[in-house]
């Protein structure tokens, strides 16, 4: 026998997801270009980057939910998603 609360439950479900698109990304940083300015750092709501010496290493990358908010505030222009 069919469960038409299921099925309707289902059909509803598919409708709200309808369109998402899930990003996998990660942020890649040109470490010759990168000067230490920390904007990302302070930007991520991820907190995705740190800082090591002289540069800015984004070391949670499975934390990135692909905002740009690190690439659109880089002062350098040195950060990119792939994904």
């Amino acid at each position: 026998m069919l469960n038409y609360r299921f099925l309707l439950q289902y059909i509803l479900v598919l409708k709200l997801f309808k369109g998402i698109e899930i990003k996998m990304t990660k942020p890649v940083v040109d470490f010759g270009e990168c000067s230490g300015c920390g904007v990302c750092v302070d930007i991520c709501p991820n907190e995705v980057y740190e800082f090591d010496g002289d540069i800015c290493i984004p070391v949670r990358t499975n934390d990135c939910d692909g905002c740009e908010q690190c690439v659109d505030e880089c002062t350098m222009e040195c950060i990119e998603l792939k994904g």
